[in-house]
């Protein structure tokens, strides 16, 4: 089976196996509609993988079809749910039952936040970023953790504030401090693909996979559920 295939079969299982980095070029913008066109192509530059779950895991690259500057498509794509991102702002999107996977832009510092389900099954999703806020308190924190800190406080005030004004209740938020914690401290080259998943009872799950780079090598950290079950 080939990459884009299996990737299409089940972008869960896909991303226990492969390394999936969301790469979007410089030329993309937020789409129209919250739903795009997925695939994956391997990485052009064929890093190798510490810690690979199989022997023949490959570092793949998630882009849309959405993306003028995308590579072309191969033959297997995948319609999913999208929740956009900006430097310095939220943005929030509204998950139905027409798809079963939702992805976000790369997270590398950044907060994620779910809502309880509504009466139609639908859960409302926000993705967060504050980095400049964080940025301004280099001097007068511990650094650049402490930094963080005051980036991920920020986010989550956000993330707040985008959930009130939409009269929902937030229900779990994915911190920069869940998916970039390694050994009791914080490990910058910890990235996470965030992504959402319905299930067959109509239930969406929420989860990061986590990757670290290492050099020209990447250590694939695993998929790990954060969010409880929204119902």
């Amino acid at each position: 089976m080939s990459l884009d295939e299996e990737f299409c079969d089940s972008p869960y299982q896909f991303m226990k196996t492969h390394v999936v980095r969301v790469v979007l070029s410089n030329q993309f913008q937020k789409p129209i509609t919250n739903e795009v066109t997925a695939f994956v192509v391997e990485s052009p530059y064929a890093p190798a993988i510490d810690n690979a779950p199989r022997p023949n895991s490959k570092v793949c690259h998630l882009h849309l079809v959405e993306d003028p500057g995308a590579p072309p498509a191969p033959k297997y794509t995948r319609k999913v749910y999208w929740c956009h991102y900006d430097k310095n702002d939220s943005h929030s999107t509204i998950l139905g039952r027409k798809h079963a996977y939702m992805f976000t832009p790369q997270m590398d510092g950044c907060s994620f936040g779910a809502g309880a389900l509504s009466s139609d099954g639908a859960a409302t999703v926000v993705h967060s970023n504050a980095v400049d806020f964080g940025s301004q308190h280099l001097n007068d924190v511990n650094g650049v953790v402490g930094a963080l800190k005051m980036q991920a406080h920020k986010q989550t005030e956000m993330l707040d504030q985008t959930f009130s004004q939409a009269n929902k209740s937030l229900g779990r938020i994915i911190s920069p401090f869940s998916y970039m914690s390694e050994n009791g401290g914080i490990e910058f080259r910890m990235k996470a693909t965030i992504f959402g998943r319905r299930n067959t009872d109509n239930q969406w799950k929420f989860y990061s996979h986590v990757y670290r780079t290492l050099g020209m090598k990447y250590i694939h950290c695993g998929v790990n559920k954060y969010a409880r079950t929204l119902t």
